[in-house]
């Protein structure tokens, strides 16, 4: 039975390695403030989790993790700052960024669409107003990311809302306000 477990350092270990080493957090290299060296990325979760919740969601079914999903608030993210400058959703204190959904080698696509439902029903409990994320086209509903970028028709799909661009890739917008009552409603 699948269950799921909310993001913080103590569960830091379900993520894949290679989402335990994202660059989200990240300062960009030319950045004068707070290094980016080994713990810093740890120091960065403990802090944010105490002050603020998880950061995540993952999908894990006994001790195997099926897949996982990223979010924190924009404020947060230093390169997804830099990448959104100059859009409102960088001016706003309450945006949150949705980032990196994974899901396990073989894992039925279908499951990407619960994670994301689950993650977006946590930010919504926690009084989240709305959550960004940056996507590229990849030609079908049911792929969900490539790389650490969300596919487009997969998030129009599931109530995002396609609101600027960012160099070559899409930002869009989901708002939690009056949407994610149906996607709890499913979820059961």
């Amino acid at each position: 039975m699948t269950t799921y477990v909310e993001i913080v350092p103590a569960s830091e270990s379900l993520l894949p390695p290679l989402c335990r080493e994202c660059l989200w957090w990240q300062r960009p290299v030319w950045s004068r403030e707070a290094p980016n060296g080994d713990g810093a990325r740890q120091l960065w979760l403990e802090r944010l989790s105490r002050d603020w919740g998880s950061c995540g969601t993952a999908a894990v079914n006994g001790r195997d993790t099926l897949g996982a999903v990223q979010f924190a608030p924009l404020r947060s993210l230093p390169r997804a700052q830099n990448l959104l400058a100059g859009l409102s959703v960088a001016e706003s204190s309450d945006a949150v960024m949705l980032f990196c959904l994974r899901l396990r080698e073989g894992r039925p696509e279908y499951e990407a669409g619960s994670l994301l439902h689950r993650a977006l029903s946590s930010l919504h409990e926690r009084g989240t107003p709305e959550v960004h994320a940056l996507a590229r086209p990849l030609g079908s509903r049911r792929s969900y990311a490539r790389g650490n970028v969300f596919g487009l028709e997969f998030l129009l799909a599931n109530g995002f809302r396609h609101v600027g661009r960012s160099g070559r890739l899409d930002v869009v917008r989901c708002d939690l306000r009056g949407l994610l009552p149906v996607f709890s409603d499913l979820l059961w």
